[in-house]
């Protein structure tokens, strides 16, 4: 395991089968499709580990960081760029390394997720019966989760963001699908259909608005309460959902358990983007006649 610290974890076992799992479970958190190592001298244990460990290089009694480097370390490849992969759902696009997950089978169903959220953020139970009929993408904005931005040099708006899920398309090679947008992912959803309309068959607005100018916003009170850091959690449970709703037995089903701590200067630029949107021309209202044939769903 590599760890950029001066000082590494070390976890100590009275057997074979106990050490392997902490690998695995540590390669799971944090590193599917980067490299691991084993010291051994079995050839047996030695191939165990391998099929078990979802990695792109397992080192073999020599040291990992370096030795995943390849060169004159050993016979492998060389490479200095130890990113997780394809094992770890991440593809580069453009200038970002794109965090996603794909979970069933069916048509593409792409969902675009909201201010600040992380793929963590879907509810399970809805995944679940979502991927009961369709191949589901979820996959984390520029900056997010993690999403990681290679050369980080263009301003945020909703038509970069648009552009990321039309460059993670053709990098899964789906030639189209549904889109599920959700909060700040509806406006994603709809710049995607009217930037690459032959990507999008159809789309549907989770928690919406038209953008532009003459979109209505929560009043003040709501928005203060939402945005006071000394909140409680019931307080903003309650701004957000119907107080009959969270007396459900399975309403705790809905929401994650945890999710990753989002940086300030990327919340900072996704509001940035969000604020344009509402500016007058931000929205769709002015280009829905872009659309050249009308289709009723």
């Amino acid at each position: 395991m590599e760890v950029l610290a001066p000082i590494p974890a070390f976890y100590s076992a009275k057997d074979y089968n106990t050490p392997i799992n902490y690998c695995n479970d540590l390669n799971y958190l944090g590193g599917i499709g980067h490299s691991a190592c084993i010291y051994a001298n079995d050839e047996k244990r030695v191939m165990e580990y391998s099929e078990l460990l979802n990695a792109g290089r397992i080192l073999v009694n020599t040291p990992t960081s370096q030795g995943a480097v390849g060169y004159f370390y050993n016979h492998l490849a060389t490479t200095l760029t130890l990113g997780c992969g394809t094992g770890g759902k991440n593809i580069t696009t453009g200038d970002v390394k794109m965090a996603y997950r794909t979970i069933g089978e069916g048509y593409p169903l792409l969902l675009c997720m909201g201010y600040t959220g992380v793929m963590d953020m879907w509810p399970a139970v809805a995944l679940q019966k979502l991927a009961g009929s369709y191949q589901v993408i979820l996959f984390e904005n520029r900056g997010m989760g993690y999403s990681t931005i290679i050369n980080d040099t263009s301003a945020f708006s909703m038509k970069l963001f648009a552009k990321d899920a039309a460059n993670l398309m053709n990098a899964l090679n789906i030639p189209k699908a549904h889109l599920m947008g959700w909060s700040m992912g509806t406006y994603t959803a709809r710049e995607l259909a009217l930037g690459y309309p032959e990507k999008v068959d159809k789309v549907i607005l989770y928690a919406a608005d038209c953008g532009d100018d003459i979109t209505i916003q929560p009043d003040s009170a709501l928005l203060a309460s939402l945005n006071d850091p000394n909140a409680s959690l019931e307080t903003i449970l309650l701004a957000l959902f119907p107080a009959e709703w969270l007396k459900r037995s399975d309403a705790s089903d809905y929401f994650p358990l945890d999710i990753i701590e989002a940086d300030p200067n990327i919340c900072e630029r996704q509001d940035v983007a969000l604020n344009n949107w509402f500016k007058e021309g931000g929205g769709t209202r002015d280009r829905l006649s872009s659309f050249g044939k009308k289709r009723h769903c």
